[in-house]
């Protein structure tokens, strides 16, 4: 338990966060933020946080400190012996100016994807022995699954889900993210016709093989749909012409998307030979 901090004591460290802030100290800045969080700020008023800055970022007043502390208290006692604020932003929230949970939290996601902290406290049948995960990880109710079997298991993944035991699996989702692969099989019903796994595996697999527009932005989850899938397109003609769609066709496509692209279509009803020709 975190000894309690009175107003007062908050406003006196809070002064000399605002001197350190002004000389520019970031040492001593950083030194007193993590002494600052070290204790329970649960009594410390709304109004006392106002204009509060975590560190020396640009409108970092902007980020609102009390309200994802007080959510989130044990999170931010485990990120202040880890991290500088900025660093933790800058390897983990992909755009600084958006601040919101919503970001902080799949910050939070990657971060314990990218350190395989899941993976620590996996025992020798596979599944998590949830009594040794810590207690900041566990306030953050994420939802931990070993892998997704099907679609239907992709359908019901979101920001808070965490897969540990399929790491291929992980980064394919990773790379290309949840909500695009979604928005994808609700439109086309890619997944749907044949086995998740295989199919997660194999365009993870070719999209690390070949260059196509825009790979870079493509392979890291951030991406509007409507921009994804427009890489997806050349993701898909690129296999066709580098001979990786031999043995795979694209009838199991469906839906608008094929009519939007018939340039890398057969219709289905076309001869096989012709079929064959085409994705070859």
């Amino acid at each position: 338990m975190f000894n309690k901090l009175s107003t007062r004591q908050f406003r006196k460290i809070r002064k000399e966060l605002d001197t350190y802030y002004s000389n520019e100290d970031q040492s001593k800045f950083y030194e007193l933020q993590d002494k600052l969080f070290s204790y329970n700020l649960d009594k410390i008023p709304y109004k006392e946080w106002k204009g509060f800055r975590l560190g020396f970022l640009n409108n970092s007043s902007d980020f609102i400190c009390f309200e994802l502390y007080k959510k989130y208290p044990k999170v931010f006692k485990y990120l202040s012996q880890e991290y500088y604020i900025e660093d933790f932003i800058d390897d983990y929230m992909n755009n600084k100016k958006d601040l919101s949970e919503d970001s902080f939290i799949n910050g939070i996601r990657k971060y314990i994807i990218g350190n395989r902290i899941i993976s620590r406290y996996k025992m020798y049948d596979g599944t998590i022995d949830y009594g040794r995960v810590p207690k900041w990880i566990k306030s953050l109710n994420f939802n931990h699954v070993s892998e997704l079997t099907n679609v239907e298991d992709l359908m019901k993944c979101n920001n808070k889900t965490i897969i540990y035991n399929n790491n291929e699996q992980l980064s394919f989702i990773e790379a290309l993210g949840i909500e695009n692969l979604k928005k994808l099989e609700r439109e086309t019903k890619i997944f749907s016709k044949g086995n998740f796994t295989d199919y997660s595996s194999l365009f993870y697999t070719i999209c690390d093989r070949i260059s196509f527009t825009n790979k870079e932005k493509f392979m890291i989850g951030t991406l509007s749909y409507e921009e994804f899938k427009i890489e997806f397109v050349n993701l898909l003609d690129r296999m066709r012409i580098c001979g990786y769609c031999s043995d795979l066709n694209y009838d199991f496509i469906e839906g608008k998307f094929r009519e939007e692209h018939p340039e890398i279509f057969m219709d289905k009803s076309a001869p096989k030979d012709l079929k064959e020709e085409f994705y070859r």
